[in-house]
């Protein structure tokens, strides 16, 4: 039946992502009882040409499930699933939807698109390893996004081998991905290991819901159902949302949920919570639990309750409430009394609290299923039970918040009710039901999602494996791109023309990256009419800018709004506002950063701006700026000041109550109390004076101490200024703005609001970065604000920028002087204040802020800091931190240490200063200051205390004894130390102010004392003399001899006695006053206090000449939120400030425009917008997300200590077996598998299910090498064609596991039997039939295996691939190559010494001391530009070779060494360098693996300067300087005649240099003071001069080099060998074959005549051999060390294989290298071995070589090369202690032999040995050499001698007359040319090969032949065989067809070649 009028409401969506499988339409209706619905999927490009009705539109349908036909549906709303669509991903298509009998004339249409594989790469990527540990890589990974992202979800890295292929690491798709990144996708709630939605399903989205307490609540609501997503009953599910999570003042339903026994444990804590215990609540447990939940519900901090359920007595039932400690706060505890309205009828309400919990910190939700039964250390609470309080509704409210797990900052979704966690699982389904009631998007692809309990765990179970809680359990949620729905959007990218923009906005296509308009001055881009609209109160205005124009703007006037511009222009009342704009930074004093509420109009402004002038009263007001005052009261008796008296002396005085005493006996405060003070008067008399009191008895003693008078001074700081305005909300304060007082910064910006004509800007109160210089400088501005029409609200302030530091540090210093002089000359005292300012403090709320002090004193004028102060803001308030200071004179101290200022630099009146106020004490100080140099003053005369002055000979002070002391009136000006004291307290009783008195001479370091000079050394006469002494008295009984102390003036502060302690004597002039010079200073007994004291009293005169207070202070701003982890390496988006004002009401008019000033450069704008609601900080998150690639498309992947797969080999060997009889045993040969125990081999065999249904039909045993590993297999199937069995399935069959070398030849044979009862249902005539593989990884292949039947898998990491995912798959990589940086330093490079002129000393240690190093020194200059690259190529050799190199030898040789080599040296360094005077040098220390390809290392630079240089005085003024390398090649051939260019590289620095001087020479002697060539300094870096046919001096071995100038020739030369060429090759010989002959013919191309030539021809193998050991024997054994050995040939055994000796490490050690075809005698012919012994081989023997019997020598290895040792890289077994060990070993070869008997000719004896032939002495150019016998397919070196005729060569040692050698020739006919010009005869013999095809098994079925070969290769040639098979028809009849015998079936005959 259908319902006339029945439509669709127009409103079709898809549920999810459209997939290729299909989607879910939901379709909403009206009068709908029933419908008949019909529906088409059509491509997109036919979708206008749809007509009614939509049948006619089936053909193009492709799968019925994917359309709807006449649907017959009632209801309101449809949700549909359209399957098996078959759609192409990527392609655009249509959803055609129609109502029969409706009256709509068209269907319904929504247009969609199928999501596809990204198809973009990331345009630049760079990935370097930083770890120095090799298999592990660090560092991070930096790319440049795709070109387009839409499609994109995320970019990850994998490891690739260097095919680019990826490597499978196995586990899980998250577990291979080396790194990944998330873009932003469009946003929504996404997890963090795919960046996928939940269900595939991007709908879902997250806003506030009502909360109680966090406020981080929320709902996760699907945009489209409106649904929400909820665990209900632990059911992950959706239902509509409940009512009270959409209203915000909706009640709360608390719930209460059972944990178990025990008591409720917080999460944060693991601890208990504050817990109260009550009685007599109630009769029953129901009354309990209903009492108990009333209560807690009721109170904001209960967290929850137990109960004891035993009901012993219904009157002793007992109930515990648990509450939040931070939430229960400051009240009474415990609670006075329960709520009255949750005591059920007869309940009495008793409480008591728990005394172990009453101060419990426990806070936060607690644990939903740990209980105090869990914890050793908690009260149990033995069978109670608990319950948490939880919000009923949570069930659908969910918790996103970061936290730190393991170090990392992590996400965790979490249920609010059940406190589980949601996770992604890791494999994809089409199914998304997952334990749910229903799928939420019908036959959406997606993956799993489950909620765990282990939000903390590091993993989770899932699917019967471990899952890592990173990644799958963390989500992000960003709401969608907000600039898809504002009302105003400018976009540069889309309007690509100006004609609709004001003049002077100029497009620009692309401005640093992106399409921007340039905007000069007042130019604007005017909005049309349609979005000139009016400010709503919510609003938001956000614009991306570019300040390159503006970065450098210096104005000279420091006028702000000259370098002011508006982003958003808009107009109230006719006047212009600036809804956001930037002002150029300026840093001066006084600034208002940003108005207040209490801002100010002018008369003026009043009637244009003041529009609530009937809210706000216009009166006058005062706006007061006042600084602080400090007010300070001193007390006259502070007993702080002497803290070793009072405190210790006044107890209880004069009253009997005990107290601690000081006792004058030990010096120091005792702990045992004693009687009253009254009893201590003795000791109180005796100590005070100590401590410069008068006390008669301990009653004074507290008066003194008692005594708190006090007076108080008051002093103002800086001046108040006073403006009366009319108080209204639109004006700041003024702007003190002077030139001395302000700077502008070219890089620094403020952000803020100008409106209702404010003179000020509403600034935000921090600063904008916007770096200059190169790249890109776009910012992201937003200011969203909410408030009335009038303007009055508050506006946030947003701004993209670099990642703010963690910690800012901003300091300033201070000084002040307490005493000036006055008119009348005299010192008083002023109490000094300091003050600092410290400047561009950043008011950011996410910071705190803390300030420390640290202070210096001057020792004499300064006693204590009374007190510190701050103040700061607008108006300015201030507070005291710190009262009381007391440092350690003379050094730096701390007065306060990070002391809170957060008051004073956040909130809506502070400034960015602050002011810190420290005031002196107006006291100076009563105390000697240590360590301080000063003169002792006479006070009456002014004298000073001087030593006698010594003699001239410095020796007159050592060990000299009494130096009389006298008075001088002036300082020594030559030595004013002699007369400088020192005050030395003693150490362990520095409060008794006794000291010793050190004159500080520089002659001794001021190792002289003050002392009595009298006979015994005691002051115990008058007038005895005070002396210096040349040494201090430390004895305990005499050093008061030597003793001080002194006693300050009551009334002269500055003015002491000096006190002698051991008699009481003081110290005076002889004879009462120092009125003359030469007085003597002496010792009298008893002190002057007369009115001319003075003549006995001193002062000191310091030489501090510094402030009495300085210092600095420091603001130190430290980060308290986790930094957002999502932000790109450009930099993120914070929040910088708000403001108490608002656009609100004005009308928006343009973006950019000229309100508040212009500017003096362009910037420019990309994309700008505008909305009408306040934006949340999510919000504007997700906008900068959304938008900030095309401006910074930058993004970096942290890769930490990931796994690199190491590059070892992994071979697969596999094979197929089979036999056909019961009880059969089938076996296959595995071959190429790896020898060694280190290799790790996993065995797999399936086979076939034949007949094995019985228990007694098995598979009896499979054995590897008769090494059994399975037994009784049973299938347990009978007759399955289809399946096989497996019976081992990866089973470990290493060597190490079965402990048994069956690897050891690489091959293995397996063997597979069946029982006897296998005997039916075979399968191809096989009653077994399987196939079995072995996988090994590791270890390394013998030297004769082949892989035939394997597989060699390079598993070596060398390349990483970049892809672009989504949840559709990845698009191709990018691939890049990788290096794994393989080692590093554990103690980085050092030197113990400088330079020399030759070397230079390097130590260090390493990570890897088996990998390689390379040591070089290079010029300074070009240090900055070496890579791994040049290193490794050896910088290009030194630098006459172009090179960089200014050593010779690398360590005693060249190139790179192992690292085990060098750190083994006793001085390990660089020689034979080139290290000049003054010359700046850099070492470069470079480390990398041991094999390779390198590259993968650290390199460490060492900055040094060339040697000291001491010039003798008559090279003063020549060159220091000389050449640093030279080259020379003779070219001529005449004899004593040299020709060719002579080549060197200039000095370091020609500034001092005219020419260079070329010199014959003979070692260092010039042979002729003429010089050759002189060559003018021009600056060039190497030099070219010519010689031609120059004659040579008899008896001329070298040149020699200077440098030279007006002064001469510099001191030092650079040396070059001459040797004179007199034969040349103009072309390689040419050997050709004799036909018929042995030997072979010669003919040689010269350059001259009169030669002579030596030949001789050697096998290839004739060549030293070095050998390198890659491991040593097992810790605790000994074994063979010959590490570095070379192993000359040295002759050849009876088998004709060659054999080599090396020296060993002592004299007479040898070491033999040699072939044995059979070592022991015994052996099979496969068993020949090369072995290295101390046992010379026999030159006779056959076998056995080294008579041994047996095969254990010192090391072998298995080949059956007999021509020369296995060469390069293998695995040889080396014989350690008892037992053999696998070791790798490196034979390398060195090059051709060349025995050269001076210049004689090659030296045949050197040569006889393994000489095949020679000539000597020939003198043709065209010989024959004969006989010479050469086997084909060997190689062979021929080496030609050529010099000129005996008696021809005229030069005299040490010229050479140089002859010319070859090792290389030309092949002529017979002969071929390899390698190194080796030459090779021609095989001119063919092999015989007999081919047969004979017997039964010849032809075996149709598709096989079994083919038997036999050759044999007269000539030594490694033949190929091939073997081509083809069909042909019978050759003596020719039917049509012809069969097969036995079958009647057309066959043809085989033919084979």
């Amino acid at each position: 039946r259908q319902l006339t009028g029945a439509a669709l409401t127009g409103d079709l969506a898809i549920l999810g992502r459209a997939t290729a499988y299909g989607f879910t339409l939901r379709m909403r209706l009206t009068s709908c009882a029933p419908c008949l619905l019909s529906a088409a999927v059509l491509p997109g490009s036919v979708a206008d040409r749809v007509s009614l009705p939509l049948r006619s539109v089936w053909p193009q349908v492709r799968r019925p499930e994917c359309r709807l036909r006449s649907y017959n549906y009632t209801g309101e709303e449809l949700r549909f699933q359209f399957r098996g669509c078959q759609m192409e991903q990527g392609a655009s298509y249509a959803v055609a939807v129609h109502v029969e009998g409706s009256s709509e004339t068209a269907p319904h249409m929504l247009r969609f698109k199928v999501p596809e594989i990204p198809a973009y790469q990331v345009r630049f990527a760079e990935v370097t390893d930083i770890n120095p540990h090799k298999q592990l890589a660090s560092g991070v990974a930096k790319l440049v996004g795709a070109v387009d992202e839409s499609t994109i979800y995320q970019y990850r890295i994998y490891w690739g081998q260097a095919d680019g292929t990826r490597i499978d690491t196995g586990g899980d798709e998250f577990a291979s991905v080396a790194g990944l990144v998330n873009t932003y996708s469009g946003g929504g709630l996404r997890s963090g290991v795919f960046n996928e939605c939940p269900f595939n399903d991007c709908d879902w989205h997250m806003y506030d819901s009502r909360s109680s307490t966090t406020g981080m609540r929320k709902i996760i609501r699907h945009t489209i159902t409106s649904d929400c997503m909820c665990f209900r009953d632990k059911i992950l599910g959706t239902e509509p949302c409940p009512v009270e999570l959409l209203t915000l003042d909706a009640p709360e339903v608390d719930d209460y949920i059972g944990v178990g026994e025990g008591s409720l444990v917080s999460i944060a804590v693991a601890g208990c919570y504050k817990t109260a215990q009550w009685r007599k609540l109630a009769r029953s447990v129901k009354e309990l639990r209903q009492a108990m939940e009333c209560a807690c519900s009721a109170d904001l901090a209960c967290v929850g309750y137990h109960i004891d359920p035993r009901e012993v007595s219904s009157t002793s039932l007992e109930g515990a409430m648990m509450y939040d400690a931070k939430l229960y706060g400051d009240r009474k505890w415990p609670p006075a009394e329960f709520p009255a309205k949750c005591i059920p009828p007869g309940g009495s309400g008793y409480s008591f609290a728990l005394t172990n919990c009453d101060f419990s910190k426990g806070s936060g939700a607690p644990a939903a299923t740990i209980t105090t039964m869990n914890l050793e250390d908690a009260f149990h609470w033995t069978e109670y039970l608990c319950f948490r309080k939880a919000i009923r509704s949570g069930e659908c409210l969910w918790t996103l918040a970061d936290r730190i797990f393991n170090g990392t900052v992590e996400s965790r979704l979490k249920n609010d009710f059940y406190g589980e966690c949601m996770c992604q699982a890791p494999n994809a389904d089409l199914t998304t039901y997952d334990g749910m009631s229903r799928p939420l998007t019908p036959g959406a692809t997606g993956r799993n999602n489950f909620l765990s309990k282990v939000c903390a765990s590091p993993s989770v179970i899932f699917g019967g494996g471990e899952v890592p809680t990173a990644g799958y359990c963390e989500w992000t949620y960003r709401p969608p791109n907000p600039a898809l729905k504002a009302l105003v959007t400018v976009d540069a990218a889309v309007n690509s023309t100006v004609a609709s923009h004001t003049a002077g906005a100029q497009w620009e296509n692309a401005w640093l990256r992106a399409p921007a308009w340039k905007l000069n001055g007042s130019s604007a881009l005017e909005l049309n009419a349609t979005n000139q609209r009016l400010i709503e109160g919510d609003h938001t205005f956000a614009a991306w800018i570019d300040l390159r124009g503006l970065a450098a703007v210096k104005h000279p006037n420091f006028e702000p709004e000259l370098v002011r511009h508006s982003l958003f222009t808009a107009k109230r009342g006719g006047e212009e506002e600036s809804c956001l704009e930037l002002l150029q930074r300026s840093i001066f004093d006084e600034r208002v950063p940003f108005c207040t509420d209490g801002a100010m109009c002018g008369g003026e402004d009043f009637e244009a701006c003041c529009v609530l002038a009937d809210k706000v009263p216009s009166t006058t007001t005062t706006f007061t700026r006042t600084s602080t005052t400090l007010t300070t009261t001193t007390t006259r008796n502070p007993y702080y000041l002497i803290p070793y008296f009072c405190p210790l002396t006044c107890g209880g005085c004069p009253a009997s109550a005990p107290y601690p005493a000081y006792d004058p006996a030990v010096r120091t405060s005792v702990t045992t109390t004693k009687t009253a003070c009254v009893n201590q008067d003795t000791q109180i008399k005796r100590f005070a004076p100590e401590m410069g009191l008068d006390f008669e008895n301990c009653a004074a003693a507290f008066e003194y101490c008692m005594d708190n008078r006090s007076d108080t001074s008051t002093t103002t700081v800086s001046s108040t200024t006073t403006t009366t305005t009319y108080r209204c909300n639109c004006k700041c304060g003024p702007l003190n703005i002077t030139e001395d007082t302000a700077r502008l910064d070219g890089d620094r910006w403020s952000v803020g609001l100008r409106t209702c004509a404010s003179e000020a800007q509403w600034d935000s109160g921090a600063d904008v970065i916007v770096p200059e210089g190169e790249g890109s400088a776009w910012v992201l501005l937003i200011a969203t604000g909410s408030g009335h029409s009038y303007g009055l609200g508050t506006t946030d302030f947003y701004a993209s920028g670099p990642t703010p530091e963690d910690i800012i540090t901003r300091s300033a210093s201070f000084s002040c002087s307490n005493y000036e002089v006055n008119d009348g000359g005299v010192n008083r005292t002023v109490g000094c204040i300091a003050t600092a300012e410290v400047r561009d403090i950043p008011p950011e709320e996410w910071r705190t802020c803390a300030l420390t002090t640290s202070v210096l004193l001057n020792p004499i004028n300064s006693e204590m800091i009374t007190t510190i102060s701050v103040r700061g803001g607008d108006p300015e308030l201030g507070r005291e931190i710190k009262r009381g200071c007391l440092p350690i004179y003379n050094k730096p101290y701390e007065c306060t240490r990070r002391a809170e200022i957060d008051d004073l630099v956040h909130g809506p009146q502070t400034i960015r200063s602050i002011r810190v106020d420290l005031k002196l004490s107006p006291l100076q100080t009563k105390q000697l200051v240590e360590d301080v140099p000063f003169y002792i003053k006479d006070a009456m005369h002014g004298r000073y205390i001087s030593p006698l002055p010594p003699p001239a000979d410095p020796g007159y002070w050592d060990g000299w004894d009494k130096v009389p002391v006298q008075f001088l009136s002036t300082i020594a000006a030559a030595d004013p130390t002699s007369m400088q004291f020192l005050v030395e307290y003693l150490p362990e009783d520095r409060a008794s102010g006794r000291f010793y008195l050190k004159l500080k001479n520089l002659r001794d370091s001021g190792s002289y004392y003050l002392q009595s000079g009298t006979a015994s050394r005691e002051a115990d006469s008058e007038n005895s003399e005070l002396v210096v002494f040349w040494q201090k008295v430390v004895d305990e009984d005499r050093r008061d001899t030597m003793l001080f102390i002194a006693e300050w003036d009551d009334e002269v502060r500055t003015r002491f006695y000096l006190k002698e302690v051991r008699h009481g004597k003081y110290v005076q002039a002889m004879g009462g006053q120092a009125d003359s010079d030469g007085v003597r200073v002496v010792f009298a007994t008893g002190k002057d206090t007369s009115a001319i004291r003075s003549r006995m009293q001193f002062e000191m005169k310091y030489q501090y000449t510094g402030p009495d207070l300085q210092g600095n202070v420091t603001v130190e701003c430290r980060r308290t939120t986790l930094p957002d982890r999502f932000a790109p390496p450009s930099g993120g988006l914070r929040k910088i400030g708000s403001v108490a004002r608002t656009c609100a009401g004005a009308t928006l008019e343009s973006v950019g425009g000229s309100a508040g000033g212009r500017g003096d450069g362009p910037y420019y704008v990309g994309q700008a917008w505008a909305w009408n609601r306040k934006f949340s900080e999510e919000d504007a998150q997700a906008l900068f997300q959304a938008t900030r690639t095309r401006y910074y498309p930058e993004y970096e992947i942290s890769i930490s200590d990931k796994k690199v797969a190491e590059a070892a080999s992994e071979i697969r060997a596999d094979g197929e077996f089979s036999c056909s009889k019961p009880g059969c045993v089938a076996t296959v040969k595995l071959t190429g598998l790896p020898s060694t125990q280190t290799a790790t081999c996993l065995l797999t065999v399936d086979v076939a299910m034949t007949d094995f249904g019985l228990p007694n039909e098995v598979v009896e045993y499979i054995r590897i090498d008769d090494i059994e590993v399975v037994t009784n297999c049973w299938p347990g199937v009978d007759d399955d064609g289809e399946h096989t069995y497996r019976c081992a399935d990866n089973l470990d069959v290493s060597q190490t596991v079965l402990k048994r070398a069956f690897l050891s030849d690489g091959n293995v044979v397996v063997s597979v039997k069946i029982s006897d009862q296998v005997d039916q249902y075979p399968q191809n005539n096989k009653l077994l039939l399987g196939h079995v593989e072995i996988h090994c990884a590791g270890g390394s292949l013998v030297a004769t295996a082949t892989l035939e039947g394997a597989r060699l898998l390079d598993a070596r990491t060398e390349t990483v691939l970049i892809v672009s995912g989504s949840d559709q798959g990845e698009g191709s990589p990018l691939v890049l190559p990788f290096i794994d940086q393989v080692n590093g330093f554990t103690t980085m490079p050092y030197s113990l010494g400088d330079a020399s002129s030759a070397s230079y000393v390097v130590k260090f240690e390493v990570i890897d001391r088996e990998g390689m190093l390379w040591l070089y020194a290079v010029d300074r200059k070009v240090r900055d530009a070496l890579t791994h690259e040049d290193i490794i190529n050896e910088l290009g050799g030194p630098l006459i070779d172009g090179g960089q190199d200014v050593c010779e030898k690398s360590h005693r040789r060249r190139g790179p060494m192992k690292l085990s080599e060098y750190l083994s040296d006793d001085q390990p360094g660089i020689n034979e360098c080139l290290f000049e005077p003054g010359v700046l040098y850099t070492v470069v220390v470079y480390v990398d693996g041991g094999t390779t390809p390198y590259g993968g290392g650290t390199m460490f630079l060492m900055d040094i300067v060339g040697p000291r240089f001491a010039v003798p005085s008559q090279h003063v003024g020549k060159p220091l300087l000389r050449t640093r390398g030279v080259a020379f090649t003779d070219s001529s051939l005449g004899l004593n005649k040299l020709g060719g260019y002579i080549r060197f590289v200039a000095a370091y620095n020609e500034s001092d240099i005219d020419e260079y001087l070329i010199y014959f020479a003979k070692g260092g002697t010039i042979k002729d003071t003429t010089p050759v060539v002189r060559v003018r300094a021009t600056g060039a870096s190497q030099y070219n001069t010519l010689l031609s046919e120059v004659s040579m001096p008899l008896g001329t071995g070298n040149f020699l080099l200077f440098t030279s100038n007006s002064k001469g020739r510099s001191l030092e030369s650079t040396r070059v060998t001459i040797e004179d060429t007199v034969v040349a090759h103009v072309d390689l010989p040419k050997i050709s074959e004799i036909l018929g002959e042995s030997g072979f013919r010669v003919e040689l191309s010269l350059s001259t005549t009169g030669i002579t030539n030596d030949i001789a021809v050697l096998p290839k193998w004739a060549q030293p051999i070095d050998l390198t050991i890659h491991a040593a024997c097992p810790k605790g054994t000994t074994g063979f060390v010959a590490e570095g050995a070379v192993f000359m040939l040295h002759g050849k055994t009876a088998t004709g294989a060659p054999y080599y000796r090396a020296q060993g490490g002592s004299p007479g050690e040898f070491f033999y290298l040699f072939y044995d075809a059979n070592c022991d005698a015994h052996r099979s012919a496969s068993e020949t071995y090369w072995m290295i012994s101390r046992v010379a081989p026999s030159e006779t023997a056959i076998v056995d070589l080294d008579g041994n019997g047996i095969c254990t020598t010192l090391a072998w290895i298995n080949s059956d090369h007999f021509f020369g040792p296995p060469l390069h890289r293998n695995n040889w077994q080396v014989f350690c202690g008892n037992v053999s060990a696998t070791v790798e070993v490196t034979l390398t070869s060195r090059g051709l032999a060349m025995a050269l008997d001076s210049q004689n000719g090659l030296d045949y004896a050197k040569m006889a040995s393994y000489t095949v032939c020679a000539l000597s002495n020939v003198v043709k150019s065209s010989f024959v050499v004969q006989p010479c016998d050469l086997l084909p397919g060997q190689e062979y070196a021929v080496l030609i001698f050529t010099r000129k005729i005996e008696g021809e060569c005229l030069c005299e040692s040490p010229c050479r007359c140089m002859g010319a050698l070859v090792t290389a020739a030309r092949a002529g006919s017979g002969f071929e040319v390899h390698g190194a010009g080796y030459i090779m005869p021609i095989d001119r013999l063919a092999p015989a090969v007999t081919v047969t095809c004979a017997g039964e098994w010849c032809q075996r079925n149709d598709r096989e032949l079994n083919v038997t070969m036999h050759l044999q290769d007269p000539g030594q040639h490694y033949p190929v065989f091939v073997l081509c098979a083809a069909c042909r028809v019978a050759t003596s009849e020719r039917p049509a067809s012809c069969t097969r015998p036995g079958d009647g079936h057309p066959h043809r005959y085989w033919r084979v070649r």
